[in-house]
């Protein structure tokens, strides 16, 4: 998704066209791929109740990429709302295995 962003910045689609040449679309494309098959490794190494709340930390992350990489504001509120994400993300993987 960031590099959605990025081209999304550099170049504000006119059209859809515009879009699907730009060589920052391709490479989303081609991270979502590569994001597919890691997730299948890890499901198949791992029980979903451990992975997919590790599946959240997409949140902070974001948040901290957004402020780091596009100047973005961090509040108050998505600093709270990232803390109880992360807070929950602990409570869900810290349980007996």
């Amino acid at each position: 998704m960031l590099l959605l962003k990025q081209q999304a910045l550099l170049q504000p689609p006119s059209g859809i066209a515009d879009v699907l040449v730009h060589p920052l679309y391709w490479a989303a494309l081609g991270c979502l791929g590569v994001q597919a098959v890691l997730w299948q490794r890890v499901l198949a190494r791992h029980e979903l109740s451990f992975a997919y709340p590790l599946n959240s930390l997409i949140y902070p992350a974001t948040l901290a990429a957004g402020w780091f990489l596009f100047g973005e504001a961090v509040t108050l509120q998505r600093l709270a709302g990232s803390g109880v994400i992360l807070i929950g993300i602990w409570v869900a993987s810290s349980g007996p295995m």
